[in-house]
């Protein structure tokens, strides 16, 4: 089916642009959406007298997106939905759920402007665009956590806590660290103690080595002297026979 643009169509064309789409994409998106026109000979003529109309007021569209697209930068959404340990949702978040979160914070959106082609069913921390002219396209992030104590969690690491064991783990390394930054570090002093203790050991450990060595010794002899006086007996004993 052929249809005319009239506004730009990310892989379809520009303003005027007529083109070949599928029946139902044209029927239940397009036209209905004011993106185009059926491509008959009655809307081209319509077209060619509206042309400049038209173009004049995409421009002022896509002017007037310019001038709010500093409003979305750096922008984060929090969502907090329930979730299971393993940070499955009980439930869904859906495009309305982020265009009514923008709506509150003062940000006119509809969900038709956000590229979020799915049912998120899990917890998440990830950049989502939002079209605000068919030529002026944001981004913003988006945040669903299980509380706002988890939410600053992903925002720190950029990344979702998708289980409770997950989450401990982090705390107990942020404990970790927290007491390693609060143990003083040993002074000059200490070190110097530490040392002369060290040397301490290890002379006594060689005290202990050469006693052990001379009473070894001493045993050594013992035994050779038994025995020299025993070899003596024994040929005095022979030299009387």
């Amino acid at each position: 089916m052929e249809i005319i643009l009239l506004e730009k169509i990310q892989k379809l064309g520009q303003i005027g642009d007529v083109v070949k789409v599928k029946p139902g994409y044209a029927r239940n998106f397009l036209v209905p959406q004011g993106k185009a026109l059926y491509a008959t000979e009655e809307n081209r003529d319509v077209f060619k007298e509206k042309k400049v109309k038209i173009e004049a007021d995409n421009l002022k569209k896509k002017t007037e997106a310019e001038k709010i697209v500093k409003n979305f930068l750096d922008k984060e959404i929090v969502l907090i939905r329930a979730a299971s340990d393993s940070g499955q949702l009980y439930g869904s978040v859906t495009s309305k759920d982020i265009a009514n979160a923008l709506n509150e914070e003062k940000l006119s959106i509809n969900k038709n402007q956000i590229i979020f082609n799915k049912s998120l069913k899990y917890l998440t921390y990830e950049k989502i665009s939002i079209v605000l002219h068919p030529e002026v396209v944001t981004e913003i992030i988006l945040n669903v956590a299980r509380s706002k104590e988890e939410a600053e969690t992903q925002a720190q690491t950029k990344k979702a806590v998708v289980s409770v064991l997950e989450k401990n783990e982090k705390n107990n390394e942020e404990k970790l660290s927290d007491e390693e930054e609060t143990t003083p570090s040993l002074t000059k002093e200490n070190e110097e103690q530490k040392e002369e203790s060290i040397k301490e050991s290890e002379s006594s450990k060689e005290k202990t080595k050469e006693k052990e060595t001379a009473s070894k010794q001493k045993q050594t002899d013992i035994k050779e002297e038994k025995k020299a006086k025993e070899n003596k007996s024994l040929k005095n004993d022979q030299e009387e026979e």
